[in-house]
């Protein structure tokens, strides 16, 4: 019977025994059913090649325990090449190349000698779950890791720096208080010399006035007998 879709084929291997798959180069632009091992359970060869079939080879395709021959080359299929092909019984035959997005399995478990990878690159390891944390080292609850460290250890850096540039300037204020003080100390102890000077002078000017005064009233003392004694001195 003629079928243009996999559903097609579907519809009426399920109604009767179906030897032959044959829908190469069909653009069916679909991916291969999980029921595949069920409904084409007596199908000998399998083909849908160059039909645009995308998605993943289900894991059912194991169950086509009659199947010699598989063609899924030059399509559009991703994943993994499932390990379940390794249990075909009667495979002959398997192509799996041009699928840009298909990788084999894990070579620990080798494909069958009847798959014809066409140099289908090895699919990545699986990625390795996180390290355990260190129990020599736990880190305390609440206490800051990775970049919430590094940022405290910054933010504490910046902090010290700044209390260091606060010393700074009050050290440098007050050495400018305790100058501005002792300049202010000098000046006052000049001027308090200077104005003893002052008073000193005053003094001494008092002081040489009293003696001429003193003196006058002995010098007036003195003409005054020195004009008793010329009289005498007349006669």
């Amino acid at each position: 019977a003629n079928a243009n879709t996999i559903s097609d084929a579907m519809h009426i291997c399920a109604r009767k025994i179906c030897r032959h798959l044959d829908l190469a180069n069909m653009h069916l632009e679909s991916s291969i059913p999980t029921e595949v091992g069920e409904v084409f359970g007596a199908v000998t060869e399998f083909d849908l090649h160059g039909s645009s079939v995308h998605g993943t080879i289900p894991t059912e395709i194991g169950r086509l325990s009659h199947v010699r021959s598989i063609y899924l080359y030059s399509n559009e299929l991703s994943g993994t090449v499932p390990t379940e092909v390794a249990i075909l019984p009667v495979i002959h035959r398997m192509r799996l190349g041009n699928n840009p997005k298909l990788c084999t399995h894990d070579r620990s478990k080798p494909l069958p000698p009847a798959v014809i990878p066409d140099h289908l690159p090895e699919c990545p390891p699986p990625s390795l779950p996180p390290p355990p944390p260190n129990p020599s080292s736990p880190t305390p609850p609440g206490s800051p890791s990775g970049s919430k460290l590094t940022a405290a250890v910054t933010v504490t850096w910046h902090g010290a720096l700044l209390v260091l540039l606060m010393a700074c300037v009050v050290s440098l204020a007050f050495s400018l208080r305790q100058l501005s003080r002792k300049k202010r100390s000098t000046l006052t102890v000049r001027s308090s010399s200077i104005d003893e000077d002052d008073e000193v002078g005053e003094l001494l000017t008092n002081s040489g006035s009293h003696d001429e005064a003193d003196k006058a009233p002995e010098r007036s003392s003195v003409q005054e007998g020195a004009t008793a004694i010329d009289p005498v001195a007349s006669r």
